[in-house]
This record gives C-alpha cells, structure tokens and sequence, in this order.
C-alpha cells in the first residue's frame, strides 16, 4: 500500500505558510516574485565548491581533495610522503558538496518534527478514502496549530494527481489543503530524466569502471538515490576539471591566478569557510570568469556538438544540486526557481506524469 507523507506543522525543511489567504496557493511573498536570477547566488556557492575541487590540474590539485574512503586502491590522492603531516593534511582539502555547503550553513536549523499516523485499512487510491484522509489531517492540523492554520498535505506523484483532481472537482473542497508533490519523487524523476539524457552516449560506459551492470541500470533507470546522486556528481566533478583544462588553454594568464587564489581557499577552508568563499567570491568577480567561461562556452558549443551535451548535462546535475539544496535548507523561492527549471526536461524527454502535474503545480504555488 502507498504511504501518505504529512507536514501540519511548520518544520525548517519544509517551511510552511503563514497567515495564508483562503485561496492562495503562494506560501510567501518571495516566491510571488521569483525568477531565474536567484538561482544565481546558490549556483554560484555550487560553482566555487567545483573550482577550488577542480580548478588546479597540476599535482598540487591532488593536496586540496579529501582522503578517500579506500585509498588503497585509489592513486587521485597524493602519497603520504607529500605531506607534511596529517594536521596540515586535515586543512588542504575541499570537502564533498554537503560537508561545504554544511560548513557554510549557519547553526540555526530547526529540527523537524514528525509524526506517524495510523495505517487505514484501504486502498488509498479510493475517492472517499482520500476525502476521509483530508478531513481527518486537517481536523489535527486545527487541533494541534490553531483553527486559523493552512493544512500542508505532501504525498508522491501516484496519489497527487488523483488527489488534486478529487479537490478540483468539488467546489467546497478547494482552498482547504495546500497539497504538493514529494521532493524526494520529483528528485528521482529528474535523475530518471539526466538518464534518459545521457543514455547511449558514452557517459555510464565510463561507471561500468567504479559500479556492477546492476547498479549502473539502477542509476539510469533513477530508482537508487544515493547511488545515482553519487554517479553524477563524481562524474560532474571530472568533467568539471575537464573543462578547466580546455578553459585555462585559453587564459593562460589567468591560470596562474586562479590557481594561487583557489590554493588559499583549499589552505583556510577547514578554518575560516565563509571567510575563503567570500575571498573567492571577490576573485571571481575580479578576474569576470563568469563572462569569459559565456563567451567560452557560446564558442566551444556551436562548433562541438559533444561539448554542447557534456556541458548540457553538466547544467542537468547542477541543477539537481540546487533542488535538493532548496529541500535541505528549506527555500522555498529557491524550489520554485529549480523546479520551473525541472519542468523543460520533463517535457523534453518524456515523463509524461511529471511533466503536466509539475506544471500544473507550479502554476498553483505562483499565482
């Protein structure tokens, strides 16, 4: 039987309404007025954490990355002899995408509250099983935050669609549940999605190295999260330094820079993180790397057809990168922004159940 997720609460994850109007579907002001130009600052955190992982392709790279988890079988980190000890060791390294982005995040997190409900004894598919489930979360949701407090139903794709017809089909039942689809859902779907993209193009050949046949369809196919999750963004960050190869070919000159500014940061992260990133954030703006690697990829795009989709699912996993990011810290501008971004790929490559109800979705949460 499906299993029905419940917020009536307002936890930090999932950041709920307040002092929601009847029929508005927008839980804040700031996603009335969202657009793609707030991506623009957490991308921007994603892109320094792949600089100072990947910018430096001499030896000296090898002393800003973490220790693998079986370094006996893995020659990408520097010998032992090389440094000169395990404290200075502990300090020249980038850690992985969470332990950055959780050094950088301020201790203010609050922890979410769950609860678990009864099973009922029904297939949760029937109309009047779902009107009994409504009625009886919403009945708690008064009870425990107050008569005045918006109902936040999130359940998977299987149920939201019949739900959210249910609720659009009577007029005495809208505007009483704020319903949405589960993030963790709309994450495999668009990891089903980056594997449709790349499928048969070379990409999971090269993970058939690290992962077994199964592992490497479960990937593709999206149905193992932290494997899959794992795949990109171990792939992204070799491309990524690929990238920089091709780029610094280009601005010699600055790869020198680059190379000196990204050094201090992998010296002081463990330190002083925000304090390195700030520094770096500067440089960036300094050296106008964001317009050279433009007018780089514009170039590089229209004469290689290969750099295009390389670069194309590149985006695609940065991407998922911000979603997941938007779910952990609770933004919600930011998971309106990443999830209209989502909805183009559903539509290009074919996941008919996401791609209409997430539209649908989006439309209701931005009126």
């Amino acid at each position: 039987m499906k299993m029905l997720k419940l917020s009536i609460d307002e936890p930090r994850l999932h950041r709920g309404p307040k002092n929601l109007k009847p029929k508005q579907l927008a839980l804040t002001e700031q996603a009335q007025h969202y657009s793609a130009d707030n991506l623009l600052s957490f991308a921007l955190l994603d892109f320094i954490w792949l600089l100072a992982k990947c910018a430096m392709t001499n030896s000296s790279t090898s002393a800003c990355m973490p220790p693998s988890d079986n370094t006996e079988h893995d020659n990408t980190y520097p010998d032992t002899d090389s440094i000169d000890s395990e404290a200075d060791a502990a300090n020249k390294y980038i850690p992985t995408w969470s332990a950055f982005n959780t050094a950088l995040e301020e201790p203010t997190q609050q922890l979410t509250h769950v609860c678990v409900l009864p099973l009922i004894s029904a297939s949760p598919t029937d109309n009047s099983v779902q009107l009994k489930f409504l009625n009886e979360v919403e009945r708690l949701t008064k009870q425990i935050c107050g008569q005045t407090a918006k109902c936040v139903v999130t359940v998977d794709m299987g149920l939201y669609k019949p739900i959210q017809q249910l609720v659009m089909s009577r007029t005495d039942l809208r505007g009483r549940w704020i319903l949405r689809p589960g993030e963790l859902h709309i994450a495999f779907a668009f990891i089903r999605a980056i594997g449709s993209f790349i499928d048969g193009n070379g990409i999971p050949d090269l993970w058939f190295t690290v992962y077994s046949d199964s592992t490497v369809s479960s990937i593709i196919a999206g149905k193992n999260f932290r494997r899959s999750l794992e795949a990109h963004v171990r792939t992204l960050v070799a491309l990524q330094q690929c990238y920089f190869a091709a780029f610094f070919e280009h601005h010699q000159t600055l790869r020198t820079t680059v190379h000196k500014t990204v050094q201090e940061v992998c010296n002081n992260f463990i330190s002083d993180a925000s304090g390195t990133v700030e520094t770096l954030k500067g440089a960036m703006i300094a050296w106008d790397l964001t317009h050279l690697m433009k007018t780089f990829d514009e170039r590089e795009c229209e004469a290689k057809h290969t750099f295009r989709m390389i670069r194309q699912y590149m985006h695609m996993v940065e991407l998922l990168l911000l979603f997941i990011r938007a779910t952990r810290t609770g933004n919600w501008g930011l998971h309106l922004v990443s999830v209209e971004q989502m909805v183009k790929y559903f539509f290009a490559l074919d996941l008919t159940n996401y791609s209409g109800m997430m539209a649908w979705y989006l439309g209701r949460c931005t009126l």
